[in-house]
């Protein structure tokens, strides 16, 4: 009887058990973190897409009116995100995330909000 070699049998149940990388046309920025709460930005190049997605405790914070049926906002309700406006910036300052939120949006934090 032929015996599979040992490192044949680990290696796939390591790539099962391995969490999947971001594809190569996406990219990400936690804007915030904190306390079990969260808003993360995601690029897909090659989709063209972009959009936020919002933990239930934040968006709950936001007046109801502009609360999206999701927790995913897409480019065109960004806006919404200004209620949230000192918060991403104390988190992406202290996080030294700067260099990568002004590659992503192509503009400073200020400019951002600002264009919202």
């Amino acid at each position: 009887m032929n015996e599979i070699p040992f490192e044949f049998c680990i290696e796939p149940a390591i790539q099962i058990f391995e969490p999947m990388p971001l594809d190569m046309d996406e990219d990400c920025i936690a804007l915030y973190e904190g306390d079990g709460e969260y808003i993360h930005y995601v690029r897909h190049y090659g989709a063209q897409v972009e959009f936020i997605v919002v933990s239930d405790g934040l968006i709950g914070q936001l007046p109801e009116w502009l609360r999206p049926s999701s927790r995913v906002f897409v480019r065109k309700n960004f806006y919404a995100l200004k209620q949230f406006r000192a918060e991403i910036r104390q988190y992406v300052i202290e996080s030294g995330q700067n260099r990568h939120f002004s590659y992503l949006f192509q503009s400073s934090l200020g400019e951002f909000f600002d264009d919202l």
